[in-house]
């Protein structure tokens, strides 16, 4: 019914809800037939004895089901070549027990079977079995696959001819409720089919625990003449595996990321993805005079650079109300709120916005269990918090500032308990916090997580020193790659994405919107200068990327650049870039 393991959840949880509704039903209908006791204890429904023949103990049963109802009479429910089963309500069960002589002089045990009675065909029938598996998600697996090995009858051992993996659920309901358990009638069965094959080379029995294959005593003893090599696997290991006792699953490291969710604030008036998109489509110019939400433009520019902690650029591209934010939507005070950096509340907004576009439900799904959700997030500056240190610091002054906090008021607010982070490496802050992200899934130490990059421009100093060191450009906007490149145009940006494993994504039935194969970051420590980049670094980062996802350089037809707008930055990145995806050779 599952042919991968995408296909799991789905079949995986319509046998769970049959399984579920099965309960109910046999519950019910035995407690009518005979009510738990008062006192709680716990009486079985079933009882297996050995040492005497099913023709013997049928007698038994006949003459004292004369003497009582039908849906109360007593019936073997099981057996093998070496025991029986016999089940019924529990005080008819002691009286048998007791009152005959053959019996009562017997080896039986009470099974711990306390919750009632199937493989009943005097009281179940088929419409039972219809109505527990009448869903309609359940009637969608006749869309599903059939199992490859053939499936058999546990009552005649035969192989049942079914047309869809519906009904083979239905079969099987039936089969647990009507029918009794002829375990020779599957030995024989299997002896049949492996025995004539001459293709067998090896056989592997798996059971739900590997003395359940004790159940089959005589399947051991016939394989063994075959000399068949034979091995016992033990379903309760496979199932500690998938909790993470024994990991039986894929390697984390193989699985490609994907990003499942977005969601942003940048300039321009994207406040949206479409808006985002629109403004690419459309390659717009959004760089402005710094508005004065965030500093008087006026007092704090001098192109001279005479005054002192002057800005030599009045220009930049910057969000439309950093301050919007709707605080108790997320249990903030006024006064919290107020204290909070503009970053941190739109990451906790995108990371909502990003959570919610993916169709995050805490703990519906392994992938999404609050406790394996972290919080990944780039920020290369605190204005906000250096804008008013020294000022009028109150309560909230650190959880509202410090960089850390912005990551983990996100998992507060969701009640995540995964690795929470806040990376900065300057201007590759966000990208290095999404290569931290990926390696923390392949590293397997979480299974989903919210990362990002966060910029509001909101004080003077930092376009003060920026300008200073010849990074930004005093004339307006960047002229990448052009003769007359002066620099680059700081800007504001939100940005928050989801991310999960490819394989948890698809099992999830996830909206991919794209896949991250490989990611790496190193540092370019042969440079000219701490502040220059070192194109033989880049090119040795670009290799081992293409390399990690198995991707020919060549093929590769979109590269994104950095961009610095400066003559250094952009030849070194144009060289890096063009050693590797478009070399002369």
């Amino acid at each position: 019914m599952s042919p991968t393991l995408a296909h799991l959840p789905a079949a995986g949880t319509e046998a769970v809800r049959c399984a579920f509704r099965l309960g109910v039903l046999v519950d019910d209908i035995s407690q009518n037939l005979e009510a738990r006791p008062l006192d709680g204890s716990k009486c079985s429904w079933a009882y297996v004895v050995t040492g005497i023949p099913e023709s013997e103990i049928q007698r038994e049963l006949d003459i004292l089901n004369k003497t009582i109802a039908e849906p109360s009479k007593l019936f073997i429910s099981a057996s093998n070549s070496r025991s029986l089963t016999v089940s019924g309500p529990p005080s008819i069960l002691k009286l048998l027990f007791r009152e005959s002589n053959i019996l009562r002089s017997s080896k039986y045990a009470a099974l711990p079977v306390f919750s009632g009675m199937c493989h009943a065909p005097h009281i179940y029938n088929r419409a039972h079995a219809a109505h527990i598996i009448d869903t309609t998600p359940t009637r969608r697996l006749q869309q599903t696959h059939l199992p490859i090995l053939p499936v058999l009858s546990t009552e005649t051992g035969r192989t049942l001819e079914l047309s869809s993996s519906h009904a083979l659920l239905e079969d099987a309901v039936l089969d647990i409720l009507t029918r009794s358990i002829r375990l020779d009638s599957i030995t024989n069965e299997v002896l049949h089919q492996t025995i004539n094959s001459p293709r067998i080379g090896y056989i592997s029995i798996h059971a739900f625990n590997v003395t359940a294959t004790n159940n089959f005593p005589d399947l051991q003893p016939e394989l063994d003449k075959k000399t068949i090599p034979i091995t016992h696997v033990s379903f309760l290991s496979w199932i500690k595996g998938l909790n993470g006792n024994n990991p039986i699953t894929t390697n984390p490291a193989d699985s490609p990321i994907a990003i499942v969710g977005m969601a942003c604030r940048f300039p321009g008036g994207a406040d949206d993805l479409d808006s985002f998109w629109e403004l690419l489509e459309n390659g717009r110019d959004v760089h402005r005079t710094i508005p004065p939400d965030r500093f008087n433009v006026d007092t704090h520019y001098d192109p001279t650079g005479k005054m002192i902690n002057s800005t030599l650029t009045p220009f930049g591209c910057f969000i439309n109300e950093p301050g919007l934010f709707d605080a108790s939507f997320f249990n903030m005070s006024a006064r919290e709120a107020l204290e909070t950096d503009p970053m941190h509340r739109l990451a906790l907004v995108t990371a909502y916005e990003a959570l919610e576009r993916s169709g995050f439900v805490p703990n519906r799904t392994p992938a999404s269990d609050v406790k394996r959700v972290g919080t990944f997030y780039g920020q290369a500056s605190d204005d906000y918090r250096e804008v008013n240190t020294a000022q009028d610091i109150g309560t909230y002054f650190i959880p509202g500032g410090c960089r850390a906090f912005a990551p983990g008021r996100i998992s507060y607010f969701f009640g995540f308990s995964g690795p929470s982070f806040s990376c900065d490496t300057a201007c590759s802050s966000s990208l290095a916090t999404i290569q931290q992200a990926c390696t923390t899934l392949w590293a397997g130490d979480a299974d989903t997580i919210v990362a990002g990059g966060l910029n509001v421009l909101t004080n003077s100093d930092a376009f003060a020193g920026l300008g200073r060191g010849h990074f930004l450009s005093p004339t307006g906007n960047c002229k990448t790659w052009d003769s007359g490149a002066d620099g680059y145009c700081r800007a504001d940006g939100v940005g928050s994405v989801v991310l999960k494993r490819l394989e948890d994504a698809e099992a999830d039935n996830d909206n991919i919107l794209g896949v991250i194969l490989a990611a790496a970051t190193n540092h370019s420590g042969e440079a000219i200068s701490i502040t220059h980049p070192h194109a033989g670094a880049q090119s040795d980062l670009f290799t081992k990327v293409v390399n990690r996802s198995g991707v020919n350089p060549l093929d590769v037809s979109y590269v994104e650049f950095h961009g610095t707008g400066t003559q250094a930055g952009d030849s070194t990145e144009m060289e890096s870039v063009l050693n590797i995806f478009a070399p002369s050779t």
